[in-house]
């Protein structure tokens, strides 16, 4: 069983925790890259916005005011955090480290210690985040 982890205290709270996930892929040259990252921020209603990298965000609900105001802040905060390119270069050496896989995307958890990696995905649904990415 993994213990709660909450993230930074410069983040406004959210339960469960918010979620950095790196796509990293091997290229056509074996280098491995990172392809796309974003945020999955739950909000106090049950859904999880999924915001990419420039603050952009797929209109799968209507979104009230207060949490639009909300998501806004969070990713301001968010993008302040010296982590997030942490999580980027180690999700790299995480795949490096691998090797054989094409594409992993990688879970993180910014906390007041630093990053933490939850997990590494290589079957993982691309829809949506091909989708977040194109918008």
């Amino acid at each position: 069983i993994t213990p709660y982890i909450k993230n930074n205290s410069i983040l406004p709270e959210t339960f469960p925790s918010a979620v950095i996930r790196v796509i990293t892929k091997k290229n056509k040259w074996n280098q491995f890259i990172i392809d796309f990252y974003y945020f999955e921020i739950p909000l106090e209603s049950n859904k999880v916005v999924n915001i990419s990298p420039q603050g952009k965000y797929l209109p799968f609900f209507e979104f009230t005011y207060k949490e639009k105001i909300f998501i806004k802040e969070y990713f301001r905060k968010l993008n302040k955090l010296k982590s997030l390119k942490v999580c980027l270069y180690e999700s790299k050496i995480c795949h490096q480290r691998i090797g054989s896989i094409d594409i992993v995307a990688w879970d993180w958890i910014i906390n007041d210690k630093g990053p933490i990696l939850l997990e590494g995905n290589h079957s993982f649904g691309l829809t949506d985040i091909y989708y977040l990415k194109n918008i």
